[in-house]
C-alpha cells in the first residue's frame, strides 16, 4: 500500500478516531451490534464532528494519486481543511441542501469501515457517482469495501443514515433492506456489484497484495465464465458482510438496552430478506452513534469553514 496513504491513515487513527468512535458498547451476548456511547459535551461533540468531517473529506473524495501532494510533516490538518473547503464549495460533491445531503452519513460510514475496522476500498466516491447518479446524489449502496478472511474475500456492503431520531434511523435502514428503495435484492446487488467490480483499475495501489490477488482472481473467473456477482461469490466460496450504520440524536436513555428493540427490528428485517438474494455466506452488523446535538446542528457545524 502507498506509504503516504498509510501515514495519513495513521494520522486519522491517532487524531480523529477518538473524537467519535469511542466507548464501543455491545448488547450482552451479541456480536452483531455496536453502539458508540461517548460522553462529550454538546460543544465538544459539535467540534469533534466538524474536525473529522473536514479533515477526512479529501481522503473520502479525492483520487488517491492526489494524496501524494500532501506534506504530512507540515500542519496536515490545515492542508486537509483547505482542500475540504475547495471540494465542498466547487461542486465536487453533489450540490444539495444540508438537510438532504447524504454525504454526512456516508463519510462517517466510510471512516468507520476504513479507519476503525481497517477494511479496504472497492469503490471510490467519485467512481460511485457514475452509477445512475445524474448531477445529484450518488445512487447505490453507500459504501463498498472488502477484507481478506481465511484466504477468501469478504465483500462489505454498507448503508448509512444521518437522521434526527432512533426511530427514523431504524425505519430508514429497514427501508434499505425491504422498502421502496430496497438494496437487499438479488437483481440490484448483481447489477450494482458488477458495476463495482468493473472499476478496480488503479485501486491496486491502495490495497494489500493479498486482497488484490483475490480480487483479480474473482474478476477473472467472473469474466471467463460470464458469472453474475452473487453466482461468482458462491462458486468461489467468498462471503458478503452487510453493515447498517446510523447517526441520530438520543441525548437521554443512552444505556445499551435502550437500543435493543430497534437493533432487533433491523436484524429481523434483514433475516427475513437475505435468503431471497441466494448469497450463501453472509454476516450482518448494526452500528449506532447516538448524539447529543440534533442532526441539523451537527451538519451545519460541519459546513462552517473557518
Amino acid at each position: 500500500m502507498n506509504n503516504k496513504i498509510e501515514e495519513l491513515k495513521h494520522y486519522y487513527k491517532k487524531v480523529c478516531t477518538p473524537l467519535v468512535f469511542v466507548n464501543e458498547t455491545r448488547l450482552e451476548n451479541d456480536k452483531i451490534a455496536k453502539v458508540y456511547l461517548y460522553n462529550f459535551s454538546n460543544e465538544e461533540e459539535l467540534e469533534n464532528f466538524k474536525k473529522v468531517f473536514q479533515e477526512y473529506l479529501p481522503f473520502y473524495v479525492l483520487n488517491f494519486d492526489l494524496i501524494e501532494l500532501y506534506d504530512l510533516d507540515n500542519n496536515i490538518s490545515m492542508q486537509l481543511k483547505s482542500d475540504a473547503k475547495h471540494i465542498y464549495e466547487n461542486d465536487i460533491t453533489p450540490n444539495r441542501k444540508t438537510e438532504i445531503n447524504g454525504i454526512f452519513g456516508e463519510l462517517f460510514n466510510d471512516y468507520y469501515i476504513k479507519n476503525v475496522m481497517n477494511d479496504e476500498i472497492l469503490l471510490t466516491y467519485l467512481s460511485r457517482r457514475d452509477f445512475n447518479s445524474g448531477n445529484w446524489e450518488s445512487q447505490g449502496i453507500d459504501i463498498v469495501a472488502c477484507e481478506e478472511k481465511n484466504n477468501k474475500l469478504n465483500i462489505i456492503l454498507s448503508e448509512a443514515k444521518f437522521v434526527g431520531t432512533l426511530s427514523q434511523a431504524r425505519d430508514n435502514l429497514k427501508g434499505d433492506i425491504s422498502g421502496e428503495h430496497e438494496h437487499l435484492n438479488k437483481d440490484y446487488i448483481n447489477g450494482y456489484m458488477d458495476f463495482v467490480m468493473h472499476r478496480q483499475l488503479g485501486l491496486d495501489k491502495v490495497r494489500s497484495e493479498k486482497v488484490q490477488t483475490l480480487i483479480n482472481e474473482f474478476n477473472k473467473k467472473r469474466w471467463q465464465e460470464k458469472l453474475q456477482f452473487i453466482d461468482c461469490i458462491n462458486k468461489m466460496g467468498h462471503s458478503c458482510k452487510f453493515i447498517y450504520f446510523a447517526i441520530f440524536k438520543q441525548c437521554k436513555n443512552r444505556k445499551i438496552e435502550d437500543f435493543k428493540e430497534a437493533i432487533n427490528e433491523i436484524i429481523n428485517e434483514f433475516n427475513n430478506k437475505i435468503k431471497e438474494t441466494e448469497i450463501e455466506n453472509y454476516s450482518l452488523e448494526v452500528v449506532f452513534i447516538p448524539t447529543f446535538n440534533t442532526s441539523m446542528n451537527l451538519k451545519r457545524k460541519m459546513e462552517e469553514w473557518d
